[in-house]
């Protein structure tokens, strides 16, 4: 029983401070736009991957040792509190899927994409 009470009490802690910090982070940068080209989109999501990073560990002491919830309701609070960071992943996703189809389309010969396409 007191395991149980506890693991409330630090799944509650923990939302809190990952919701915090994760709109923190997310205050921090600039707002994310559909207009951003690739090396703005990919350096400004660079970044707010890295202070995810710092604030992971920041808190890391406070997520191991005896916590029952693992650090779980601290990182999904962390990421539920950035929107713009789930705007970027997925823009970068897009981006990435849209390269890889040119340069597929460049190694794949000619006449073979012909065959493909029917």
């Amino acid at each position: 029983m007191a395991q149980m009470s506890l693991a409330i009490q630090a799944s509650a802690l923990h939302t809190a401070y990952g919701l915090a910090i994760g709109t923190l982070i997310d205050t921090a940068l600039p707002s994310y736009t559909d207009a951003s080209d690739a090396p703005t989109l990919l350096f400004e999501t660079a970044v707010q991957v890295g202070l995810n990073g710092v604030a992971v560990a920041l808190m890391a002491p406070e997520l191991r040792g005896t916590d029952p919830t693992f650090g779980i309701p601290f990182s999904f609070a962390l990421y539920a509190g950035q929107a713009g960071l789930s705007l970027r992943l997925n823009a970068l996703s897009r981006l990435m899927q849209r390269e890889g189809r040119v340069a597929l389309l460049r190694m794949v010969p000619t006449g073979t994409m012909v065959a493909l396409s029917n």
